[in-house]
């Protein structure tokens, strides 16, 4: 990990950091490898004395290699002859996922007391794999095999604006914030499977997973959902003077 922070200008007024993480692992089940990366970025900047400006942004992908469903013990009940790390799953099996982040964020201190904030925000993520799932294991290893393909994004954008002071109330100091926002995410999903026909009366070695074809199947499934809203809140806070 790296991580950088400080001023970028003589006098403060613009502030800056830089963060870069990343990490390259192997799991418990042979093979399985799996890759992690994330990037950061955010200012401060002072307007004036009074008002401040925050951007961020930010990058993060995790892909998996290797990863195993697992398979089922034989028709008769007894243990495959494997160790508990056997990977049963060929190594082009992945999963992917990707998230892109970035804020926005702008706060007034006015001279009364009161303070405004306004926040803006976006979020997109993706999802996707390819992965081999083993199917039923006959009494001589003999695996059947179904490719599995999805494709998945998540989409979200937010909105806050709101404004609290002090407002004095039959002799007593109280604390109002009234503000708005507005919130839309939308998904997407779609998935699609195959039966692969092995060599052996239609199955797979399931000890040889590697001689499972990597064929992309087509998506046959999909849907596409979108929530969106808007409400505005006052609230009071009590607090004596």
């Amino acid at each position: 990990m790296v991580d950088v922070t400080g001023p970028l200008n003589k006098n403060g007024s613009l502030r800056g950091r830089a963060v870069i993480v990343g990490s390259d692992r192997l799991k418990s089940v042979d093979g399985v490898r799996a890759k992690e990366f994330m990037a950061y970025g955010a200012l401060d900047y002072d307007i004036t004395p009074r008002t401040t400006l925050f951007l961020s942004a930010g990058y993060q992908v995790n892909p998996v290699t290797g990863f195993d469903y697992g398979v089922s013990a034989t028709f008769d009940g007894t243990r495959l002859p494997s160790s508990f790390s056997q990977n049963f799953s060929p190594s082009w099996n992945t999963e992917y996922t990707s998230l892109q982040e970035t804020n926005l964020d702008m706060t007034h201190r006015f001279e009364s007391g009161w303070k405004s904030q306004t926040t803006v925000f976006y979020r997109h993520e993706l999802s996707t794999g390819v992965t081999r799932m083993p199917g039923p294991v006959s009494p001589r290893t003999d695996c059947q095999a179904t490719l599995l393909s999805q494709r998945n994004t998540y989409d979200w954008f937010g909105a806050d604006t709101n404004v609290s002071g002090p407002v004095q109330l039959f002799g007593q100091t109280y604390t109002l914030t009234v503000g708005a926002n507005y919130s839309l995410l939308s998904s997407t999903a779609l998935s699609g499977s195959s039966e692969l026909n092995g060599p052996f009366d239609g199955s797979f070695n399931v000890f040889d997973p590697n001689s499972v074809p990597n064929v992309n199947p087509a998506f046959s499934y999909g849907s596409n959902n979108r929530t969106d809203g808007v409400y505005a809140q006052p609230r009071f806070t009590l607090r004596s003077r």
